[in-house]
């Protein structure tokens, strides 16, 4: 009968480490060296452990893969690998896995490195890095949640044939259909059912911490954002995936639209999409450029510009024969009409964040872009948004119809339409006031608890109407009398030591029956002193 006391001792040392490793935010600080340089010792003392006891050492191997260049993932393959490495130390904590076990199917992987069968009958594996190694050459690597990744895809059916004669040269791009851009603009995962917060939890971690570890992830886990850029989002408040979550657009312009070619009207903004055959790059006397691509669609071609962007021939050039989204204004240059580009997309390369939808407009700063801004939010929502804990009972939901918090804050950064952005202004609105009311009711409660007997004022209803003889007195629960203050004089605009008469007489009008009556509820509430 192997003695477990050793075998449990290294579970719960590893589980100690794995377990401050989400308390500290996933930041691979905690141990010297690094997570992996003490899972990699740590396996090799377990293994012998496990070996002299007589135990499978396979789930060790399973271990080492979820740690194995760990330094180099970002904080959400972090999380999910420790995750994973948990739930396999609660497996080995299982009476039956203590024993000889069955092969799991990573254990089975094909092409694991298996050292010669030692003395005692055992095979011996090879060392649980380099097994970690061998097996994720092999394909068998650690399960990292993630949002399906959608992205647009040309649709072959068919188009409208006389194209060609825009392009006589490109007779194969005839057949090409636009990109569906309604499913490129939804957000990850869109087309799936909205369900609670997904996150995995692990043994002694709440459903909060688990959430506020991902949440707390620094900026810089965002890709693109080195030391930079961080100081420009810095500026502007945003030093979490959490604040650039809640960072929300000032405002969003439909470019959802389409227009066809035919119908661009003169001096609007209007968006439309054709297919690129031509660009060319030109230079002016003043010394700017301007990059030109001719596109078309079935009732039409278009001259598009952009002004001193002369990198975009290179990507234009390489896109040819592709669908190309445009959002600017049509425009009449002497005997010549050209579309002035304000933003574009190209759908069939990328997830449309610019044009083609509804576009978030976010405040800026010096040196940071609206396209890079987006791009930093777009990943976020996608890897990071279903992690914001909802507060609100679904019951509470139901009555006030208020969709659940994380597609709130997916839905106004990028909403799918503008009735899915109408309800997130809904929902994040009524969660700003009741969180106020929330605070104040918090703490009046507190204010009466701590001090029940307030202090009551003394009110002098003659100081304030001129027939305050027919006015009945305000009891007051005030013990002591109200003493002048002479300062009163310069820090009001009224003051009893300025002049001797009520205050109504100092307005150049008379108090109504509403308004005397308003102010003399305010007076009894004031000479209470709860």
């Amino acid at each position: 009968m192997p003695d477990t006391t050793v075998i449990t001792s290294y579970i719960e040392r590893a589980r100690k480490v794995l377990q401050y490793e989400q308390r500290s935010n996933h930041q691979d600080k905690l141990v010297r060296g690094g997570l992996e340089l003490f899972a990699s010792r740590w396996a090799e003392e377990f293994c012998a452990a496990r070996k002299e006891a007589g135990l499978d050492v396979r789930p060790i191997y399973r271990f080492m893969e979820h740690m194995e260049s760990y330094r180099q993932q970002d904080p959400l393959q972090r999380a999910a690998n420790v995750r994973a490495a948990l739930t396999i130390l609660e497996e080995l904590e299982q009476p039956g896995t203590n024993g000889h076990t069955e092969p799991s199917s990573q254990a089975t992987t094909p092409g694991r490195a298996v050292e010669p069968t030692s003395s005692n009958g055992h095979s011996r594996p090879a060392s649980p890095a380099r097994q970690a190694r061998t097996t994720r050459n092999n394909g068998s690597t650690p399960e990292i949640s993630r949002a399906p990744q959608t992205r647009p895809a040309a649709q072959h059916d068919g188009s409208p044939a006389h194209i060609e004669t825009h392009a006589p040269n490109h007779p194969t791009l005839a057949s090409k259909a636009p990109p569906d851009l309604q499913k490129a603009a939804q957000p990850l995962g869109a087309e799936q059912a909205w369900v609670e917060n997904p996150i995995h939890l692990d043994r002694g971690i709440s459903t909060g911490h688990a959430s506020l570890a991902l949440l707390s992830a620094d900026v810089t886990a965002v890709p693109g954002v080195g030391a930079t850029m961080a100081a420009k989002l810095h500026s502007l408040g945003i030093r979490t995936v959490r604040d650039l979550l809640f960072y929300f657009p000032r405002q969003h312009l439909d470019y959802s639209k389409l227009t066809k070619i035919a119908d661009i009207p003169f001096q609007e903004v209007t968006t439309t999409t054709g297919l690129i055959w031509d660009v060319e790059l030109k230079r002016m006397n003043s010394g700017r450029t301007r990059t030109i691509a001719r596109i078309s669609d079935a009732t039409g071609q278009l001259y598009v510009s952009w002004f001193n962007q002369p990198y975009l021939q290179k990507q234009l050039n390489a896109a040819k024969g592709e669908w190309l989204v445009v959002t600017g204004t049509k425009q009449r240059f002497g005997n010549k009409v050209e579309f002035t580009v304000r933003s574009h997309e190209l759908p069939e390369q990328k997830d449309v964040l610019n044009t083609g939808r509804v576009v978030p407009v976010y405040p800026l700063t010096e040196g940071l872009s609206a396209i890079k801004l987006r791009q930093y939010t777009k990943w976020a929502v996608d890897h990071y948004a279903h992690a914001v804990p909802e507060h609100l009972p679904a019951w509470l939901r139901t009555a006030g119809r208020l969709m659940p918090l994380p597609e709130a804050i997916t839905q106004i950064h990028y909403p799918e339409h503008a009735q899915a952005l109408e309800h997130a202004r809904r929902r994040l609105s009524f969660d700003e006031l009741f969180l106020i009311q929330l605070g104040m009711q918090e703490r009046r409660t507190r204010w009466q608890r701590e001090a029940p007997q307030g202090n009551a004022f003394t009110i002098d209803l003659a100081k304030i109407f001129l027939d305050a003889e027919q006015l009945l007195a305000i009891p007051t629960e005030a013990t002591e009398q109200p003493v002048e203050d002479e300062s009163a004089l310069s820090s009001t605009l009224w003051s009893t030591i300025a002049t001797d008469q009520p205050f109504e007489a100092t307005l150049p009008f008379r108090f109504t029956d509403a308004q005397r009556r308003v102010t003399q509820e305010i007076f009894g509430d004031l000479a209470k002193s709860r």
